[in-house]
């Protein structure tokens, strides 16, 4: 099933991008005829329990939660508890990384292979990552993994009927969520991957030629500065010069927001020669 999954999210970002045709090999279209999509009728009856199980005053109980301890690991963990108890029955993914961080990253909802391993940012996106924080000049102690929504089940039904879907309603506790988590890690900046992860905070579905605009721009979320950019899964299908360089202008807008130095290799990056 992990499979499948991720052959989904893989079209599903590529029709994102505005992709209508792909090339399939004979060998890869006898693969795909045995992908089984058929447990999508489980995933909705399932999300519309996990809903249900949520209590109708959940969000104010966020919002009325105290957050005391001495510590923010310790404001972190009951955090995660009381969001859990939302939750009792449904496998959920947290953030992770530095308490202290410059910079947060924010992606949409967990994908097939970090649901399967249990972290943020695995696989060849974290090699991407890697090379990209680096390259800023950023050490990985300064930065900070997390995503909107938190819930396996939420995020397949997600990726399966799209934002726009009845289950889409569930967000609203994971965003209030987000905006705690937000307050306690307090980072210098939050750079959103993605036109999803943009779209849950304003609660608005955003096209890709709605997305563009507001890409390379610093905008605020709780008062923080947020700059959205592309999804490094999006980069890795795309595989272009001209969205390598769209993802590292804006992190050079990033860069300039935190006052790290930019030299001209900086500027240069993925430029055409």
């Amino acid at each position: 099933m992990i499979s499948n999954q991720i052959i989904q999210e893989a079209l599903i970002r590529l029709k994102r991008s505005g992709k209508n045709r792909i090339f399939l090999s004979e060998q890869s279209q006898s693969q795909l005829k045995n992908v089984c999509i058929a447990d999508r009728a489980n995933s909705t009856a399932k999300i519309s329990n996990v809903i249900k199980e949520q209590s109708s005053d959940s969000i104010d109980q966020l919002n009325a939660l105290r957050l005391s301890k001495d510590s923010k690991s310790e404001n972190i963990i009951t955090l995660k508890e009381a969001l859990a108890n939302f939750f009792p029955n449904e496998k959920l993914l947290f953030g992770k990384g530095s308490l202290d961080p410059k910079i947060l990253f924010l992606s949409e909802y967990p994908n097939a292979e970090e649901l399967q391993k249990n972290s943020l940012c695995v696989g060849k996106a974290n090699e991407l990552m890697g090379k990209i924080i680096k390259a800023m000049g950023v050490n990985q102690e300064d930065v900070y993994f997390t995503s909107v929504v938190k819930s396996k089940t939420l995020s397949t039904t997600l990726l399966q009927k799209g934002i726009n879907c009845p289950e889409s309603k569930g967000i609203k506790v994971f965003v209030e969520y987000f905006k705690k988590e937000l307050s306690l890690v307090n980072p210098s900046i939050i750079i959103s991957l993605g036109e999803l992860a943009h779209s849950f905070l304003i609660e608005q579905n955003l096209e890709k030629n709605e997305f563009n605009p507001i890409r390379g721009k610093v905008l605020k979320f709780e008062e923080y500065p947020i700059i959205s950019t592309y999804n490094p899964s999006y980069l890795l299908l795309k595989d272009s010069l001209e969205s390598k360089r769209s993802f590292w202008e804006d992190l050079l807008l990033a860069m300039d927001e935190l006052k790290l130095e930019i030299s001209d290799k900086h500027k240069n990056y993925f430029k055409k020669h």
